[in-house]
């Protein structure tokens, strides 16, 4: 289906989410603390987003839907004929190496 439920990572301590997307579109959700309501947005291919996933930043994010139409590079659809026809997400995390305690915050 290509649907993600809107979640939070509850993450502690230092860790940052980065996505990367290629292919058919996604329409990415997201809301933050401060926002009102939350935002939908195009995450196109080729498009990285990264994040702060910790409890206390409380990022509330997720993929309402998949688009048919594809922003896969020209250079991938002509090596790869169905490259158009598809989603790939790759998420990477990043923890903190430091003793628990110990902010990178100012």
């Amino acid at each position: 289906e290509g649907i993600l439920k809107n979640h939070v990572d509850k993450f502690h301590g230092q860790n940052v989410v980065f996505l990367f997307s290629l292919g058919c579109i996604a329409n990415f959700q997201v809301k933050g603390p401060l926002m009102k309501e939350i935002q939908t947005f195009e995450f196109k291919s080729g498009d990285v987003l990264f994040f702060n996933a910790t409890n206390k930043e409380n990022i509330l994010h997720g993929i309402e839907s998949i688009a048919e139409s594809s922003t896969a590079p020209k250079e991938l659809s002509e090596k790869f004929a169905k490259a158009g026809e598809y989603r790939i997400g790759l998420q990477m995390r990043g923890f903190s190496c430091v003793e628990p305690g110990i902010s990178f915050e100012n």
